[in-house]
Order: C-alpha cells, then sequence, then structure tokens
C-alpha cells in the first residue's frame, strides 16, 4: 500500500483516507490487495517484534544451552514435510551391524570410519595407549581415591566391645574409607637474617650479605601471596575487596588499594612475557579470535562508566592472549592481525574484513558453523519450524566430528572424510537456502540465518580441507566464559589501565588451564625469576607451554 507510513510507523489517518476513496471509486479489488498486505506487513512486524522480544528475555536470563532434542527435531522435519533432511537408511552389510536403528547416520559414519587406514588407527590407538599409562587409572566402581600426595589425617574409630565371658579381643583388620577434606590456607611470616661481619680488632670495613631478589622491592608481599591475590581475581574470580576480607579472617589486614599496587607491580614484571606470548599466538598455524564487553569507570563519560573490550587470541588451541582497548573500534584487532598469515577463525564482525580482504593479506578467514547454527537456533525457537531442516544438516556435520574425534584419528583422516561426507551434507545445506531464500522476507529470522550462510559460505567451506581447523570457533568462546564469570563478580575495571592489567593476568592463566599448569606455582615461579633478572632474550622460556621444561632443567 503506497503512501500509508511515515517513517517506520503506519500512519492510521492516511491509511483510513486510501481506503475511503478506493471504496468511493469502486476499486474493491484493489481495496482488498492493499488490506491483505497490510495485514501481511503488520503481520511480519509483530513477528520480528516478538523475536527480538524474545532474544533480550533469553539474554536477561544469561545463555542457554543450544542443545536440540533429536526427536523434536525429528517431529518437526515430519511436519515441514522435508524429506531430503531425514536420515538415510544404509543398507550395506558392513555397515548394518555397526549401525543403531534409532541413529542410522551415526552408523553410516561410523561404517567410514572403519574403512580408514589400519595402520593410522593402530598408531593413533598406540599415542593413546601411553597417555593413558602415563596417567591416572580411574576406579571402574566406587568413588575415586584422593591423591596420594597430599597430607593424611587418620582418625580411629574403636567399636563398644561387649562382653564374651572375659575372653580377649583382638583387632583382625578394619574397613578403611578416604575422603576429600580441606583445612584452611595460612600466611607464612619470612624472617631474613642477613649477617653482617666486622674484623674482630674493629679497624676495617663492616661485610653484611645483599638483599635477596623482590619481585616488588620493599614491598611486604612475597611471590607466594601474589600469586595467590592474582589467581584469586583473575583465575578464581575473587574481587580484592573480598580477598581483604578473607585475609581478615586470617588476622592480616591489607586493604584493597594496596593489593591493587600489588598488581600494577606484577603487570609492570610479566608485560615482556605476555608480548612474548602474543607473538607466539599470531604465529601459530591457526589463530581463533572473538571478544567481549568489559565496564570500566571514567569520570569523562556520562554516567561515570564506558565500555572497553577484551579481544581474545588463541593459538593452535593452547596458547591464549586477550588484549584490552578502550572501545569496540577494531583498530587494535587490525593491528594485532595486520602481518598474520594462515588459518584464521573468526565470526562475521565487519572490523576483521579489512584483514582478509586488503591487497597483499595473507590471513586465511575461516568460518565459525556454531554461528551460523546459533541464528537457525535462534529462528526455530522463535517458532519457524522450517529452520529445522537446515539445522538437521548442520548436526550430521557436527557427528561427524565428535565420532573421528572418539576414534582419535589423524587430521589428513579427518579431512578426507569431512570431503567425502560433510560436503554432501553442506551441498544439500545450500541447495535449500537458496531454494528458500527468495521467498522469505529479508527480516524474519530465518532469513537473517540465511543471509548469514550464504554471505559466509566460502569461509565456512574451508575447514573441510585442513583437519587440524575445528569446525567451530566455540573454544575461542569458551576462552572468554571465564572473563565472563568474573565480570559478574567485580562488575567493573578501575580504569583503563586496569583492563589492559586483566588482559595480561588472563593470559598467562588461560594459557596455564590449557596446558595443565598450575597457575599459582607457575606465577610464583616465574615472578622471583624475573626479579632475579631473567635474561630478556630468553623470555619465551618462562611461558606456561615451555615452564615445567625449563623448571626440571634449573632442578
Amino acid at each position: 500500500m503506497q503512501g500509508v507510513g511515515k517513517g517506520s510507523d503506519l500512519d492510521i489517518d492516511v491509511v483510513r483516507e486510501l481506503l475511503v476513496e478506493r471504496l468511493a471509486k469502486g476499486e474493491h479489488d484493489a481495496l482488498v490487495s492493499e488490506v491483505l498486505a497490510l495485514l501481511e506487513k503488520l503481520g511480519r512486524r509483530a513477528a520480528n517484534l516478538e523475536f527480538e522480544l524474545m532474544r533480550l528475555r533469553k539474554s536477561a536470563r544469561g545463555r542457554k544451552s543450544e542443545k536440540l532434542n533429536p526427536d523434536q527435531l525429528e517431529l518437526l522435519l515430519q511436519l515441514v514435510a522435508e524429506p531430503d533432511a531425514m536420515p538415510e537408511q544404509d543398507h550395506e552389510e558392513d555397515d548394518a551391524d555397526e549401525a543403531d536403528d534409532t541413529a542410522p547416520y551415526d552408523g553410516h559414519i561410523d561404517g567410514e570410519l572403519d574403512k580408514l587406514s589400519e595402520d593410522e588407527l593402530e598408531a593413533a590407538a598406540a599415542s593413546e595407549d601411553d597417555a593413558a599409562e602415563d596417567g591416572p587409572k580411574k576406579s571402574k566402581r566406587g568413588r575415586r581415591r584422593p591423591p596420594e600426595h597430599l597430607p593424611v589425617e587418620r582418625r580411629i574409630l574403636e567399636p563398644d566391645l561387649p562382653d564374651f565371658e572375659g575372653r580377649e579381643m583382638v583387632c583382625i583388620g578394619s574397613v578403611d574409607a578416604h575422603t576429600l577434606d580441606w583445612r584452611p590456607g595460612h600466611f607464612v611470616r619470612v624472617q631474613v637474617e642477613r649477617r653482617k661481619y666486622a674484623p674482630r680488632d674493629g679497624d676495617g670495613p663492616v661485610v653484611i650479605a645483599p638483599p635477596p631478589p623482590e619481585v616488588i622491592v620493599r614491598g611486604l608481599a612475597g611471590p607466594g601471596l601474589l600469586a595467590h591475590v592474582i589467581v584469586s581475581k583473575y583465575g578464581d574470580h575473587l574481587p580484592l575487596h573480598r580477598q581483604a576480607k578473607i585475609f581478615r579472617r586470617e588476622g592480616v589486614k591489607v586493604a584493597s588499594p594496596t593489593m591493587v599496587g600489588w598488581l600494577r607491580r606484577c603487570a609492570q614484571r610479566l608485560q615482556p612475557l605476555v608480548a612474548a606470548l602474543g607473538e607466539e599466538v599470531r604465529e601459530a598455524h591457526l589463530l581463533q579470535t572473538d571478544d567481549t564487553g568489559l565496564q570500566v569507570l571514567d569520570v569523562d563519560v556520562e554516567g561515570g562508566s564506558k565500555r572497553g573490550h577484551l579481544w581474545g587470541y588463541l593459538g593452535d588451541q593452547r596458547l591464549a592472549y586477550f588484549e584490552y582497548t578502550p572501545n569496540w573500534k577494531a583498530d587494535a584487532a587490525q593491528k594485532f592481525l595486520m602481518d598474520r598469515e594462515g588459518p584464521t577463525q573468526a565470526d562475521a564482525y565487519k572490523g576483521y574484513d579489512w584483514v582478509f580482504n586488503r591487497p597483499g593479506s595473507k590471513a586465511i578467514e575461516i568460518g565459525c558453523w556454531a554461528h551460523a547454527r546459533r541464528y537457525f537456533v535462534e529462528a526455530l525457537e522463535g517458532g519457524d519450524a522450517r529452520a529445522a531442516v537446515p539445522l538437521k544438516w548442520i548436526q550430521r556435520l557436527y557427528i561427524l566430528e565428535r565420532k573421528a574425534k572418539e576414534r582419535g584419528i589423524s587430521p589428513k583422516q579427518l579431512s578426507r572424510l569431512r570431503n567425502k561426507m560433510a560436503r554432501v551434507e553442506l551441498d544439500k545445506l545450500y541447495v535449500w537456502i537458496v531454494k528458500h531464500r527468495g521467498s522469505e522476507p529479508p527480516s524474519s529470522p530465518l532469513a537473517r540465518a540465511m543471509t548469514y550462510a550464504i554471505n559466509q559460505r566460502e569461509a565456512l567451506m574451508r575447514y573441510l580441507d585442513d583437519g587440524r581447523i575445528p569446525i567451530d570457533n566455540t573454544a575461542a568462546e569458551r576462552a572468554l566464559r571465564g572473563i565472563a564469570v568474573g565480570r559478574n563478580n567485580w562488575l567493573f575495571a578501575g580504569s583503563d589501565a586496569g583492563g589492559e592489567r586483566a588482559g595480561i593476568m588472563y593470559s598467562l592463566i588461560r594459557t596455564c588451564e590449557l596446558n595443565d599448569v598450575e597457575p599459582w606455582a607457575y606465577l610464583r615461579d616465574v615472578l622471583m625469576r624475573l626479579a632475579k633478572g631473567w635474561p630478556a632474550e630468553r623470555v619465551g622460556e618462562l611461558l606456561p607451554h615451555r615452564w615445567s621444561a625449563t623448571r626440571s632443567a634449573a632442578a
């Protein structure tokens, strides 16, 4: 209906005048068409508003799991009558034994996995067996015993012995049980005696032992306490004022501003180490990136706070580097990724476009199927059952990844499987999208999902050819998850400098976690080494993934 709206809102008076005019002219068919078009427009607007309301409610409650019930998905597929998306029945005899009647597609994948090179599978299995022998054995029954290295607190419980006509009772054994308990941690007072010597006759200079190296010169806190404060705030998400409260219960009074000063000095010590970590992340074969907001106090802006940003970069899924910026502009991300070469996995944030599309760029954009899937999940949750069709094909991509991981196959084998099986599902998916996209209103949730998948098609397909590249970017999202937990506890950073310190500490703690390194022991040791004057050209040896070897060599 032409001219029925002002801006984005419908003008009722204009609509009334046009309808009356149509009636006066006897243009009944045109009137009916325009009323139907108007109702359709209002229906789409109501559906979009309801969808946005659903997203806001979901965001307010916190992100829920996006896992879909397989039975519900199959039911929706039957309702929308899309037979191409239903699981195929596999009639080959070899595969029939492997397949579960309730999950024929799973059985089809099992059959393909069984056809892989036996030599490669045996090699992969052997490496897993070696790893299992080095690790702790899990008991098949009963609860796990506490670690053997823990100190033992022994309690002996004696029964009430009845009188058996004066006969002597002897102990013939016991029934033992083990529980894991905790005792409060404690502070220690370290007394350093620097002995002085002088000639007996009093003629000559006094000689005194030099002071030991200190992380904070003439500071109260030792390296163990500094590491404890860092891990408690950035690893366990305890705000400094809560730590101060815990310390007071132990009879130690330390003000929060004092601990802020400790963190500032430690960040200065650790900054060269984190810079070296960032270089290694940038040079990794696979780089994954994501970002999250961070509220920062700022008296110069309205409301007294602003939204800063932490950019997370993950190198080969084992090295984590975080960088703080006072806003969401892509300048810092573009600078970090400017010289990047190789696969780089990210969402479709426009700030990355320059990185991938600038002349001479060697960064290869890898799409994220978790992001693509999320749009279809939102459409399904918004009430559009048709979204079940693409979700079924995407589900098959993830079934293949899961089964391949369970089998421990090599990256070369995985890329072969992806091209043989996943590519078939992707071709079906994009045929369906092209078929339905043109008839769908551009603003609908399903249209948004299809548009994302089409725009990212080339990037989303690239993971097929390299088994070292994961199907999605969720590893980078998980690296940022701890920051979100901490943000809920300490609410904001006190300044931009506080945001930069957070990036330094999160980088080291998250990399420790990814490499099974205990962060308190690591930070305590590294802070002391840096305080003793560790050579700048060897700072890379202190990174978490090399620290254990460096520590063993020093011992």
